[in-house]
Order: C-alpha cells, then structure tokens, then sequence
C-alpha cells in the first residue's frame, strides 16, 4: 500500500507481489460482473489485472490487459483446453492513464456473452471457444490480485478499487457505476469520456 492525494492504494510490481484470498464458492460464478480502477506503469508485457487460477487444471478466470492495450479476459471450464477467450481491439488500455474496466459474463455454454466498457466506452469483443465450455467449476484456487499462475504476468502499476459481484450487470449500470465512482474519487479519471 502506498499513499496518494487520492487515499491508500495497492502498488504492485514484480512477480511476488499481489494480493492473493483464499477459495470460496462465492468467488466461482455462473453469472458475474467485475468493476476496477486501475493505473499501468508499463505496458510492455501483458498484466494480469485478477484470477482465480493455480495451475493448468485449476484455473477459473482471468482478466488481463495484453501488451498491445487490448482487454482479455478469459473463462475456463476446468483445465486449459475448455474455455472462452473475449477480446477488444488493441489500444484500448495505455500506460500512465486512470482506466476504469467493467465487464458483465452471462454463461450459456458455447454461447456465453460478455460486455467490456472501458472508461465509459462500451465495447462488443470478439469470443473465441477452445474445446467445449460448458460452465465454471470451482476447482478451489485463490483469487489473485495483480498476478496469476506461477506468478506469471505481473501487473506492473496501481489497483485503486475492485468489485466482483455474481450478477451481469447490464451495460448502463456499468457506466453508471463507473460515473458515481468517477464523482466519489474527486477527479482522479481524466473527464474527457463524462461530457
């Protein structure tokens, strides 16, 4: 933890530092909704923002930002081979800029859907299925902020806020959220996407 006129915040950088919490349940969804704000150092590497995963069959989710500015965010089955990737365009994340993510996965099998809005700005990404997804499991890892399996991807910057709630949140409600956020940290966001 660090301090800064905006209050306390995790600063992590480097491979062994994040913010791990143990297994439950109510950390394995079917539908869920993830709301963060986050400032990248770097992004010269892809970064794990959070995951729920442990080893090659353990894994649950991932939420990354690749080093290309792109969004991903990942959702395994059991293991590796059965999951679904959603991905935005590149560019959409930079380094040294306050950036609010929120997403909202709605499972359906080989059918799930996600919705991404980054700063205010919704967007549709493209999925991709390897293997046959049918559904999460929960396969006991912890979640980890900042890093996942072997500690690999590190995030290499600050997590100011992070919410994870076991509904899909529509669109609206994410930029709405993300709006009274803005509004509740005074400023910290550029204002250019509120106008």
């Amino acid at each position: 933890m660090i301090n800064t006129k905006y209050g306390r915040v995790y600063d992590l950088a480097g491979a062994t530092k994040y913010i791990a919490m143990s297994d439950d349940d109510r950390l394995t969804f079917v539908n869920f909704s993830g709301e963060m704000l986050f400032r990248l150092d770097t992004l010269s590497a892809d970064q794990t923002l959070f995951s729920k995963e442990e080893g090659a069959s353990t894994r649950e989710y991932r939420v990354q930002i690749l080093s290309t500015g792109t969004v991903a965010v990942f959702v395994f089955e059991t293991d590796t081979t059965d999951y679904i990737a959603f991905y935005t365009d590149t560019g959409i994340v930079s380094a040294g800029i306050y950036t609010t993510l929120g997403f909202a996965f709605t499972e359906n099998g080989s059918n799930s859907t996600i919705v991404i809005v980054v700063n205010g700005v919704p967007y549709a990404p493209a999925g991709s299925e390897t293997g046959t997804y049918t559904g999460m499991v929960n396969l006991g890892s912890e979640l980890r902020i900042g890093s996942h399996v072997s500690e690999t991807d590190p995030i290499d910057g600050q997590i100011y806020y992070l919410r994870l709630s076991s509904i899909a949140r529509t669109q609206d409600e994410i930029i709405h959220n993300a709006l009274n956020f803005h509004r509740r940290a005074n400023g910290i966001i550029q204002d250019a996407w509120l106008t």
